[in-house]
């Protein structure tokens, strides 16, 4: 098959949305951010993933587009930064909730962006459905999860509640 023809018939990620945090006891105590991922062909998976991962993204990003993630010059910057990540005080609740809004515009604008952004391999293994997206850790007993889940955006803008980011420009 011909370089082109391998382009179109590859699978792209049409929509991101941020439903909730997760909160895990097991192997320790961590929140997970839960999204659901629109894929070209039709499908869509729910996925979990830490901050850290987030933040393991933005720096292979920022290595592969320096202009796009603002690393040379905030001027021509399309893919907002993430805060940096936080040594201690990340097993609370406050910080996922706080970091909610600032993940979702990252994922909506990272699945938006151009082709040779939101196509790239380290993009869309990224939101690849995982091993435990599929079947996660079995509870701690003694500590259940705890899921919350979010319906609207926490931006206050009231025409983007409950909205997804969407490759066709719509929200």
């Amino acid at each position: 098959m011909t370089e082109l023809g391998n382009q179109r018939s590859k699978r792209v990620i049409t929509g991101v949305s941020l439903l909730g945090i997760e909160k895990r006891y097991v192997p320790n105590k961590h929140y997970l951010y839960i999204l659901s991922v629109k894929w070209s062909e039709g499908s869509e998976f729910i996925i979990y993933r830490r901050y850290s991962a987030f933040f393991q993204l933005h720096q292979k990003l920022s290595e592969l587009f320096p202009i796009e993630t603002g690393a040379v010059s905030r001027k021509d910057q399309t893919i907002p930064p993430l805060p940096k990540q936080r040594w201690f005080g990340n097993e609370k609740f406050k910080v996922a909730d706080e970091r909610m809004l600032t993940i979702d515009g990252y994922c909506r604008k990272v699945a938006i962006a151009e082709p040779k952004i939101s196509e790239h391999e380290e993009v869309l293994s990224f939101f690849e459905t995982l091993p435990e997206d599929l079947t996660p850790p079995p509870p701690d007993p003694k500590k259940p999860n705890k899921t919350y889940l979010t319906f609207e955006s926490k931006g206050g803008d009231n025409k983007d509640k409950g909205k997804s980011a969407d490759k066709s420009g719509m929200m």
